[in-house]
């Protein structure tokens, strides 16, 4: 890789100008200026997307090309001819409803190119992002709210055990090698959603990569109420993300089994399931006291216990206190433990 690697970046868009405009200059803003854009039209208004970008022409500096699809491909389809139409060194998915700052391509290669000479397995970087809730009226988008996104996440290596619970990194946020990207075989494009947390699972099977501790990237969701082609998949398509989702679990696990092995698909259901018992734990852990508990519930305290009434204070005499439950955490914890012993007994190779 160069000193000044060359960043291809694709944005897929479809009849939505107002949103497209704004991803367009979000790039044609970086101070970082080696970088090539791909814009692709996933059948839409061909005419609307070429006089747009024709008039940044000055600023763009023939470093943005446009692709038409005749038909939709869907989002993944058409991230992945875009990165086919690339030759750079380093690759990124601009959403065309995200943004960057200003700093996101010169922090994210300074950071990579940096960290790739100490630890070679390094082959992507993230930075943390912002989520900007906003609505669209006309042709102007207004900003309803901006909080941090994923600032939980620890700065350093990403968790390859978290992330097979669930995708806590937007793509807006995420710059990786063009090489990484070829070793995996490119975006699984037969589902329409989720694309994306399936790409960082094998990327993080595979390879490092690294949070970037700066909040660099806009991760820009609609309200609910918005509808058709101006709104969120993450919003508006939910129960379609639940059911691609499940789908994914389901391909993942069948690999296993038919492998006979304790892999990425069981491993990430049996995460699943773990992170939605530790929610629940949670839940109950702030749950009020019993002596805060509606009115309706005080019917609770007539129901006969298995207990003599009186059995309280004598074991409080006579017998050790119980231990306090632990945290969520640490069950947790625990729980993960369980599931390595028993993912090695289970699939542990028979003697003779």
């Amino acid at each position: 890789m160069t000193d000044q690697p060359l960043v291809g970046i694709v944005t897929r868009t479809k009849n939505r100008r107002v949103l497209l405009k704004r991803a367009l200059e979000s790039v044609l803003f970086q101070s970082y200026p080696h970088w090539r854009m791909v814009i692709v039209n996933d059948g839409g208004d061909r005419d609307d997307v070429d006089a747009l970008v024709a008039s940044y022409a000055a600023a763009s500096r023939d470093r943005v090309s446009v692709l038409h699809n005749t038909q939709s491909l869907g989002m993944e389809g058409a991230s992945k001819v875009g990165l086919a139409a690339l030759d750079t060194d380093l690759l990124a998915v601009h959403d065309d409803d995200d943004s960057w700052a200003p700093e996101f391509l010169a922090v994210s290669t300074t950071e990579l190119q940096q960290l790739q000479g100490k630890y070679p397995s390094v082959q992507g970087v993230t930075t943390y992002s912002n989520l900007v809730m906003e609505h669209v009226n006309g042709n102007v988008v207004h900003t309803d709210s901006i909080e941090p996104f994923n600032a939980w996440v620890p700065a350093g290596f990403l968790s390859l055990d978290r992330m097979l619970a669930s995708n806590f990194i937007p793509p807006i946020s995420f710059l990786f090698s063009r090489k990484a990207y070829e070793d995996l075989g490119g975006l699984y494009e037969v589902i329409p959603y989720l694309g994306d947390w399936d790409f960082l699972i094998r990327f993080l099977a595979k390879y490092e990569v690294y949070m970037v501790p700066q909040y660099l990237a806009f991760y820009h969701w609609r309200s609910r109420s918005t509808s058709g082609v101006l709104a969120n998949s993450v919003t508006g398509e939910l129960g379609r993300h639940k059911f691609y989702r499940q789908m994914l679990l389901n391909q993942w696990l069948r690999a296993d089994l038919a492998a006979g092995r304790f892999g990425i698909g069981a491993y990430a259901n049996l995460r699943g399931h773990i992170e939605m018992f530790a929610h629940q734990a949670n839940e109950r852990a702030a749950a009020p006291p019993a002596d805060t508990a509606p009115a309706h519930a005080a019917h609770a305290a007539h129901v006969p216990s298995a207990e003599p009434a009186d059995a309280g204070p004598e074991r409080a005499a006579g017998v050790p206190d119980a231990p306090a439950p632990a945290p969520a955490g640490a069950r947790v914890v625990r729980a993960l433990r369980r599931v390595k012993s028993w993912g090695a007994r289970r699939f542990a190779p028979r003697r003779g």
